[in-house]
């Protein structure tokens, strides 16, 4: 992926490969890559449950998802030490930004 980030066929081999164990941010890495090829082509969306299913997968993983980048984020005082991410940000199911 490093070689050729905007290849979507190492996308979807890592997705096969984390099956076993993540099937949720396997199932969400094809859901976005098919979003991603549909854009490219023009098309519309045609399902909402296909967008809906991405963001309920995004809002119960999300931040286990991103914890390698959210672990470099500086803990706010005066809240336990937690950190808080206003808006993390995926393209084909990776974390590409985080706004805090």
């Amino acid at each position: 992926m490093l070689e050729d980030p905007e290849a979507d066929s190492h996308r979807l081999e890592y997705a096969d490969l984390i099956e076993p164990s993540d099937p949720d941010h396997a199932t969400y890495i094809r859901l976005e890559v098919q979003d991603a090829v549909r854009r490219r082509n023009g098309e519309e969306l045609k399902f909402q449950y296909f967008e809906d299913a991405v963001t309920v997968l995004i809002r119960q993983h999300g931040q286990r998802w991103a914890h390698n980048l959210i672990r470099f984020l500086p803990r706010m005082e005066g809240d336990g030490g937690s950190v808080r991410a206003r808006g993390m940000y995926f393209d084909r199911g990776f974390p590409t930004e985080i706004e805090i």
